[in-house]
């Protein structure tokens, strides 16, 4: 009889120890997932912040009121209107709500 108790807290404890186990794993998937999130937001937001910087560079080089200076000028439309489209595609690749826990 006592054989079959021990045997039986063993089994409840292996049971605890299994979802303890399963439990931590899933805090150590989703602490990787938010890692691998967080990095690729840093990495759009650094390709953001070049282009703005190159953008700048472009804006501070114009002499005057040339053609070239209007070829410029829609140049530096056309990339702002690139940065807008990868804003869009950046704030797309973030939940508007906190999904609920697993």
């Amino acid at each position: 009889m006592i054989a079959l108790q021990v045997v039986t807290i063993l089994l409840v404890l292996i049971g605890f120890i299994h979802q303890r186990k399963f439990i931590m794993s899933q805090a150590t998937d989703t602490r990787d997932a938010v890692k691998a999130a967080t990095a690729k937001i840093l990495a759009s937001f650094s390709g953001i912040s070049g282009d703005l910087k190159a953008l700048k560079a472009k804006i501070d080089a114009l002499p005057g009121n040339t053609a070239e200076d209007q070829e410029a000028l829609q140049e530096i439309k056309n990339d702002i209107n690139d940065l807008v489209d990868r804003a869009a595609a950046l704030d797309a690749e973030t939940p508007d709500e906190v999904p609920p826990a697993a």
